[in-house]
């Protein structure tokens, strides 16, 4: 796994690469937020945060690899 950051006087962009199974964590259905943390699935919230925070986000897969980069 690979970590790139970059900045200007605007944004941070943080680019995630790996070598694992293919994976748009985007596609996933929406996570239950609403319910008690003991009556919901386990999962999503990770990638809820990172859709509710980042101003941007995105992901490709390019010659064999994941790239997840957030802004």
């Amino acid at each position: 796994m690979r970590y790139l950051f970059r900045a200007d006087k605007q944004r941070l962009i943080i680019d995630v690469v790996d070598d694992g199974v293919e994976f748009d964590p985007f596609l996933r259905e929406e996570p239950d937020i609403e319910s008690d943390i003991d009556g919901r699935e386990i999962g999503g919230l990770g990638i809820h945060m990172i859709k509710s925070i980042m101003d941007d986000y995105f992901y490709k897969r390019i010659k064999g690899r994941n790239h997840l980069t957030l802004m």
